[in-house]
């Protein structure tokens, strides 16, 4: 600990490029300021607010992976699409922590298909954000979390509770 802030270790081998390091850096800084004040939300249990800071890491998550567009990288540099992909599922591992006091049907599914042998309630909100999932570890096969909601549906919930 320095300052008060946590030491965080994440995978970036592969990372030749100084702008992929700083976009692993930038999405670690946003996250742990939000994981920050996500912490002090929970504690005077402002709920609503705490969902939509949940949310708000979430999209910084969404953001990193979009970036780093490993879809595009495969076919010029294997090393760096791993590590990234990599770097993305610890995120998806992170966030099914986040999102269990909110979700948690969905936090044991994500945790499944990571081919996380621990209970998702096991782990330890101060270690946050933890990187477990090491380069070569085996994921499930990726399951649909919800199902979409028609047309017909969405207008049932509003009219069943607007």
């Amino acid at each position: 600990m320095n300052n008060g802030k946590k030491n965080i270790s994440a995978p970036v081998i592969g990372m030749t490029c100084a702008s992929c390091v700083a976009r692993v850096e930038k999405t670690l800084k946003k996250i742990e300021d939000n994981l920050d004040q996500l912490t002090r939300l929970f504690k005077k249990s402002k709920l609503k607010s705490a969902l939509f800071k949940a949310m708000e890491i979430s999209s910084t998550c969404n953001i990193y992976l979009q970036k780093a567009e490993p879809w595009k990288t495969i076919n010029q540099n294997e090393e760096k699409t791993k590590t990234s992909i990599n770097f993305s599922l610890n995120l998806c591992f992170n966030l099914a922590i986040i999102f269990h006091p909110f979700l948690p049907d969905m936090s044991k599914k994500v945790f499944r298909q990571l081919n996380v042998t621990n209970e998702v309630n096991e782990q330890d909100w101060n270690k946050l954000p933890e990187f477990k999932l090491k380069a070569g570890h085996k994921i499930n096969k990726a399951q649909i979390l919800f199902t979409k909601l028609s047309d017909e549906e969405i207008e049932k919930f509003k009219n069943k509770f607007s």
